[in-house]
């Protein structure tokens, strides 16, 4: 399997007909104090099959901060992957996430023991 997009939005679907559909994509979020809550975030990945990889595949999503350290327990998420070069899209909706600090912090996804995308996303403080 082989990841073709790995983003943080506000929000996406897909349409009927298979269009993909990314609204406010973002890699920072901004908070007056900390530990601070997004109220709300899309986890937007995409995949192509490379032969062998056919089936439901269960992928990991991980949240860590700069030192590797898990933030929140760690996402399941099954991914189907047609025959071919077919393409698998994963959309992961999260509410509430807290950000214990500022800091650089990234959504590490893997299937099993191989690392298959990283999404970094920046906490900065807001000056009053």
């Amino acid at each position: 399997m082989r990841n073709t997009l790995a983003l943080v939005c506000d929000s996406a679907n897909m349409t009927a007909d298979g269009k993909l559909n990314i609204l406010g994509v973002f890699s920072e979020v901004r908070a007056h104090r900390f530990p601070a809550t997004h109220a709300t975030m899309t986890i937007v990945l995409k995949f192509n099959n490379i032969l062998g990889d056919e089936g439901e595949m269960l992928l990991t999503g991980r949240f860590l901060d700069s030192d590797g350290g898990e933030t929140i327990t760690p996402i399941k998420m099954p991914v189907n992957l047609g025959q071919g070069h077919d393409e698998a899209v994963s959309i992961i909706n999260i509410s509430s996430l807290e950000f214990p600090g500022v800091g650089d912090y990234c959504f590490e996804i893997s299937s099993g023991e191989e690392y298959l995308a990283s999404v970094p996303i920046k906490a900065r403080s807001i000056e009053d």
